[in-house]
């Protein structure tokens, strides 16, 4: 985001938003009714500070609080609470008067927290509250950006809030603060009717593919038994109070239905005969087929009383006429190749509860076209460890939260055209995870995802064109190695190092723009992309490490968007860690670098600063100097003269080397001054020009 927007987000701050609170009758004598605390509505606004503001109206306040959780309770009571508020005033409200409470405890990196709030009070010794409301900022985005509600017919309004998601983002990747939901993710919402979600309360946002616990009383009021549990489509999809519901890409609604008979689901057709080992714990593990002559095998969460806990090493070796194995949500692991040759299988889910993957599990498996990837292991990171290999695969989805080392690799290599889907629950992507996936064109890598793993999109030879989300902060080494077709990268400013070799051999890559935030450039990390034209570097870099550009030869233009100073800054650790190194043109803070005045600032001239500049035809150093390091200017063709003070003791190196234009330097000292400086082997190599001294010596 540019600095302009986020300086203006923080000055308007984000406000956050008003409760009000209806109390109609507060116990003015013991005769009266009991209180009747009642939420009334919830808005966001925007104001000089960040607050929650709520009201609360009634016609006895005294003595009413308000109570603030930040974490969900089991029970939301008196004692429990993070924060007591007491109210700072009063005001009229819809006509009455209210009194008014304030929660100033959130940040911009807050924008993603729920905060319970309950009104209370106690009279003659009885406590009585209102019911919990939960609310957050983000919740007030998606309705009034109509993911969750009708959208508002201000779209300033909209834009605003939508940079406000991303601005939050950013703070909280900047502060490592609940990193795995930020905000700028895409979130669904759950409404429970006659029931509620895990906090108690009756609406929530969650992420795809989240496994969120509803809970039915057993009676509603009126003392109706719990029949099922029914979703907006009609549809009954649970016959116990407790469901345990997956989010799904869109908005859904549960309503606990009573007092009617329940519809009959018929019980799921377990597969039988399947051969099994007892593990003498309670579970036991899928062995082979054994007696089932099924076609579509459903293995059983349980068979003679033991749990299904496993699926074994080949259980399931060349069964040829196998069209469908569904695994139940009991597995934990899956034993190596334990689907090879499974030639009839064309679509296959691992389940969420899987932790343990054996290697090669679809090997020779050559007419599976989809994998719906729902788990989040860790596999060994060994290279023949690889999950998804030498299958027909042609669309892999993956759902869990990390995409294990190796998962994906070699995909592709039997000519299938690849297309992978990653959702936003994924928030790491491992080592080699995509390596050598030659048929993959695209890719999107949804904003989420924070690490990058060595390698994990090397020799894919097909990937035309990445871009790296704002949440990414992590590009591990040989990222993208060997992407011979990769011609445009996207690199967000969350991004902090460029890893070794990330876009070594990216021979179709013209142009990057490295960001501000970015503060190093690791080894060799655009090694041999010839075709590179351009370079953008922010302001943030302080390293370039060895050959960094090495191979680039293409190179024309180099563009950073720091000032002079800052690039004097920059530790080159040799000359092909220059992206100016095959004689490209510099351009600092917009401006083309032809006349350059050193800055008084400056004492030293350290090693490769202007290498290969060929736009420099004239430089001024100041008197604060006494070092011109290795070759500073080497090979800067265009340069016509220079100035150096009589401060410099020590010229470096081949300083001047390749100068070929070089035809006056003018010292600001005499001969004997000149003479006395230490120069060191090659510095004016391939130079011819005229040397100017203030004694009138030519």
């Amino acid at each position: 985001m540019k600095k302009g927007i986020i300086v203006g987000l923080i000055a308007l701050t984000l406000l956050v938003g008003a409760f009000f609170i209806m109390l109609p009758q507060v116990l003015p004598q013991a005769s009266e009714p009991d209180p009747e605390l009642k939420f009334v509505g919830c808005n966001l606004s925007f104001a000089d500070t960040i607050y929650v503001k709520y009201a609360v109206k009634g016609n006895d306040l005294s003595g009413v609080k308000l109570l603030i959780w930040t974490d969900p309770q089991t029970d939301y009571s008196y004692g429990s609470q993070n924060y007591v508020l007491n109210s700072i005033g009063t005001e009229t409200v819809s006509g009455a008067q209210c009194l008014v409470f304030q929660y100033n405890k959130l940040a911009a990196k807050q924008m993603g927290d729920v905060i319970y709030a309950r009104a209370f009070v106690e009279k003659q010794g009885n406590a009585y509250y209102s019911e919990v409301k939960k609310y957050s900022v983000l919740q007030y985005v998606y309705n009034k950006t109509g993911r969750t509600g009708t959208p508002s017919t201000n779209q300033k309004l909209i834009d605003l809030l939508e940079a406000m998601l991303e601005y939050g983002a950013k703070a909280q990747i900047y502060t490592n603060y609940k990193t795995n939901r930020l905000v700028s993710s895409n979130y669904y919402q759950v409404n429970v009717v006659g029931g509620m979600l895990p906090d108690g309360c009756d609406s929530g946002l969650y992420a795809l593919g989240e496994v969120v616990t509803l809970t039915a009383p057993s009676t509603d009021l009126e003392g109706n038994a719990f029949s099922y549990w029914e979703n907006d489509d009609g549809e009954n999809v649970g016959t116990t109070a407790t469901l345990d519901v997956t989010v799904i890409s869109r908005n859904r609604t549960y309503t606990a239905v009573y007092g009617v008979e329940t519809p009959v689901i018929p019980d799921p057709e377990y597969s039988t005969g399947l051969a099994y080992t007892d593990n003498g714990d309670g579970t036991c593990t899928i062995t082979g087929i054994g007696t089932c002559t099924d076609l579509d095998v459903l293995i059983p969460p349980a068979i003679d009383g033991l749990t299904v806990s496993a699926i074994g090493e080949k259980a399931f070796e060349n069964q040829t006429t196998l069209t469908d194995i569904v695994i139940p949500d009991t597995v934990t692991s899956i034993g190596k190749r334990a689907f090879y040759g499974c030639t009839g299988l064309t679509e296959f889910t691992i389940p969420s509860s899987v932790t343990s993957i054996g290697t090669q599990i679809f090997y020779h498996a050559d007419n599976i076209h989809t994998v719906y990837y729902n788990a989040s292991y860790y596999p060994a990171t060994e290279t023949e460890n690889q999950l998804l290999n030498n299958a027909g695969i042609t669309k892999v989805v993956f759902r869990g939260t990390y995409i294990g080392s190796y998962a994906a690799s070699n995909l592709g290599l039997n000519g299938h055209v690849i297309e992978v889907e990653i959702v936003n629950s994924v928030t790491r992507i491992g080592d080699y995870a995509f390596a050598n996936c030659t048929s993959i064109s695209s890719i999107e890598i949804p904003n989420g995802v924070v690490s990058i793993g060595w390698g994990a999109f090397s020799g894919c030879t097909s990937l035309a064109s990445v871009e790296i989300q704002d949440s990414v902060m992590s590009l591990g080494n040989y990222a993208f190695h060997g992407c011979t077709s990769l011609a445009s990268v996207e690199i967000s400013d969350s991004v902090t190092r460029l890893g070794e070799y990330v876009f070594y051999g990216c021979t179709s890559l013209e142009n990057v723009i490295i960001p501000d935030s970015v503060s190093s450039i690791g080894d060799r990390a655009f090694l041999d992309c010839s075709n590179l034209k351009s370079v953008t570097m922010g302001n943030g870099v302080t390293s370039i490490d060895i050959g960094a550009f090495s191979g680039c030869t293409g190179i024309t233009v180099v563009y950073y968007t720091g000032t002079l100073s800052d690039w004097l800054a920059i530790s080159f650790f040799d000359a092909s860690a220059t992206p100016c190194i095959y004689g490209a043109s510099l351009y600092i803070s917009g401006e083309l670098l032809t006349d350059v005045v050193i800055p008084d600032t400056v004492t030293n001239i350290d090693y490769w600063k202007f290498f290969g500049c060929t736009s420099i035809v004239s430089i001024e150093i100041p008197d604060s100097v006494t070092n011109i390091g290795l070759w500073t200017f080497g090979f800067c063709t265009s340069l016509a003269e220079i100035t150096i003070p009589d401060s410099v003791t020590r010229i470096g190196g081949a300083a001047f080397c390749g100068c070929t234009n070089l035809a006056n330097v003018y010292y600001q000292g005499t001969v004997e001054q000149w003479n006395s400086i230490s120069k060191e082997f090659g510095w004016n190599m391939d130079c011819s020009f005229t040397s100017h001294f203030s004694d009138g010596v030519i």
